[in-house]
Parts: C-alpha cells; sequence; structure tokens
C-alpha cells in the first residue's frame, strides 16, 4: 500500500538516477575508503544486536531497506555465521531503488534482492526481526519523514529493531526535522542530488513520537558540514 503522506515530493527517478550513477563508480572499484572508515563503526554496533537476537532465536530475518550493492548484508551473515556459540541461521532480503545497484549485489544462500521502493513495497506478512535504513531517510523529503518512519516499523516483528542511518546537522530543528540541501554533481556522480540533512534532537522526537524506545545512537564527523548519525531503536526491548 502507497504511504502517499511520504511518497509525495519522493523524487523516485532522481534517487534512482543518483544511485545508478554510483553504482557506475562502483564498477571497477570497491566501497569508497570513507565508506570503509565510517561503516566500521556503524556494522560494529549493527553486529552487537544481531548476536544478542542470535542467543535466542533459531534464526534472524533481516530486511535491508536501501541495500545498495549488498555489504551490509553479506557483512551480518557472516557476523551470524562465523559465530561458534549457537546454530542460529541468516535469512536476509535487500530492496533497493537502483538496477544498477543490484547487478552488483552478491546473491548466495540465505541472501535475495529485490528492486522496489519501500514506500509502496508490498512487504510479506511475515515480518523481520532486524530493521536496516542506512541512509535512505536522506531522500525523504522532512514533512514525509514521519510517514516513513511508520512505513519502516510495519516491516517490523513486535520485538524487532530498527536502524537507521542518516546525515545530520547540529541545532535543535524548533518545528523542522531537518535542511533540504542541494549537492550539484560532482566526482563519479554526474547528476544533482537533492538531500535532507537531519537536526538529531528533533528527529530523535519523532522516533519516540512512533512509539520508539531509543537504544543506542552513534554520530561519526565526516568531512563535509553534516556528520553521519545512525539510531538504533525497538518498540519493546530494553537495552542498556
Amino acid at each position: 500500500m502507497i504511504n502517499q503522506e511520504a511518497q509525495d515530493g519522493y523524487n523516485e527517478t532522481a534517487v534512482r538516477a543518483v544511485n545508478d550513477a554510483i553504482a557506475e563508480s562502483y564498477a571497477s572499484t570497491q566501497r569508497p575508503k570513507v565508506w570503509s572508515e565510517v561503516g566500521a563503526a556503524c556494522e560494529a554496533e549493527l553486529a552487537r544486536y544481531c548476536r544478542r537476537f542470535a542467543e535466542h532465536k533459531s534464526y534472524i530475518r533481516f530486511l535491508d531497506v536501501g541495500c545498495g550493492y549488498g555489504a551490509d548484508l553479506l557483512a551480518m551473515q557472516h557476523v551470524i555465521r562465523s559465530e561458534k556459540s549457537h546454530s542460529c541461521s541468516f535469512v536476509g532480503h535487500g530492496i533497493d531503488l537502483s538496477p544498477e545497484m543490484l547487478k552488483r549485489a552478491q546473491i548466495n544462500d540465505g541472501l535475495t534482492f529485490e528492486n522496489a521502493n519501500f514506500l509502496n513495497w508490498n512487504c510479506p506478512s511475515e515480518k523481520w526481526d532486524i530493521v536496516w535504513c542506512n541512509m535512505v531517510l536522506m531522500h525523504v523529503p522532512p514533512y514525509g519523514v514521519p510517514a516513513a518512519i511508520e512505513r519502516l516499523a510495519s516491516f517490523m516483528a513486535s520485538d524487532g529493531l530498527l536502524g537507521v542511518g542518516v546525515k545530520s546537522i547540529e541545532g535543535q530543528g524548533g518545528l523542522e526535522i531537518g535542511l533540504v540541501e542541494e549537492n550539484p554533481p560532482h566526482g563519479a556522480i554526474n547528476v544533482p542530488r537533492t538531500q535532507t540533512y537531519f537536526f538529531e534532537h528533533a528527529l530523535r522526537k519523532s522516533f519516540s513520537h512512533a512509539g520508539f524506545q531509543w537504544l543506542s545512537c552513534l554520530t561519526v564527523p565526516s568531512r563535509g558540514n553534516y556528520n553521519y548519525t545512525w539510531y538504533f531503536l525497538s518498540r519493546s526491548m530494553n537495552e542498556k
């Protein structure tokens, strides 16, 4: 079902074009070095939660919203498969707007990929233990973000975890959840990018209004005028 409030103003064609261009830049290279550095921090925290689920489940259902070429799915599958203290299996599924990204996704036992827009994706009836949405909400206009958060929540199991990565900026935000930034083409990305940079405090309030508990938060400075921030949230779990 289309979540119209989030869908309005979400330029699917533009987002697909940006990510297709990024995918083309990956054709002859590995993940950019900045993402190797920045990504290591959030992946370590995500792995901690995956291991926690594995302690009491026979399998983990992991949904990656905006999966790109599947790097995070592969990393978390490796985390679970390398654990010797349990027999938990990993069922991973990734959805992404970019066909070019998905061409580079590695399909193996336990992982599947699908070309879809999460705002109108026909989600299976069985829910997901972990929903991971890394650097996707920045493509949603500020007024559509609360509805997009509810859409992500609809994919989760009742005891599930939501992990969200965004570009964040300093400030309280007032009535605004974030600012829209127009980024011109540069380097291998030959198309303009319109992105939402989030006020961290305001985004936390939106998660709270949607019934989420904040479990942990991680912020890593970037080389630009924003930070990378990841939130790990649940509607039922308790974490110290």
